[in-house]
């Protein structure tokens, strides 16, 4: 239930239903208050409203309940690179590829910042590190429905097998 509703609260915010989403997530909060992925969400969900402070907070104690948690350091960035506090921005998305360095959005985001400052080597690097994720992932993303295909032609298939099996073994020891 509570995966459900934190999935249905993410694509509620995706579609700019920011109130369901956020009644979504706070619901999901009184379940679990150190939620990281929560406390994340409701962080996005204030700085698409625009309170940037309240936004911070809830991106802060994301990081409280988990300093490994690589998009909340994104999240915070991103305020900072839109207030125009580049150097601060920059440092925060270095510390999101520090705690997980398969983070691909944060290569993504810092890329972008150096774009903004004219270092195009740096933009076309991490650039080319977020394409390489991407493909990474993309590339798991189907040995996964793969596996699923093959597990459920096995669940199919299986069963029926098993019969097969036994009813050979019945025939043959009743001949």
């Amino acid at each position: 239930m509570a995966y459900n509703l934190y999935i249905s609260a993410c694509e509620d915010i995706e579609i700019g239903r920011y109130e369901d989403a956020q009644e979504k997530l706070e619901k999901l909060l009184h379940l679990n208050k150190n939620d990281y992925k929560v406390l994340n969400k409701l962080g996005v969900i204030y700085a698409y409203k625009g309170d940037k402070e309240k936004a911070l907070d809830y991106f802060n104690s994301s990081l409280y309940a988990n300093s490994e948690y690589a998009p909340a350091y994104v999240n915070i960035a991103n305020l900072y690179q839109e207030e125009g506090n580049i150097e601060l921005a920059e440092q925060f998305y270095l510390k999101a590829i520090e705690v997980d360095p398969d983070y691909a959005l944060a290569y993504y985001n810092l890329g972008v910042l150096y774009k903004k400052k004219g270092q195009i080597e740096l933009w076309v690097k991490n650039f080319k590190q977020y394409k390489r994720l991407l493909k990474r992932e993309e590339y798991n993303y189907t040995n996964i429905k793969e596996m699923n295909v093959n597990k459920k032609k096995f669940l199919i298939i299986g069963p029926i097998l098993t019969f097969l099996v036994i009813y050979v073994l019945l025939v043959f020891l009743f001949k």
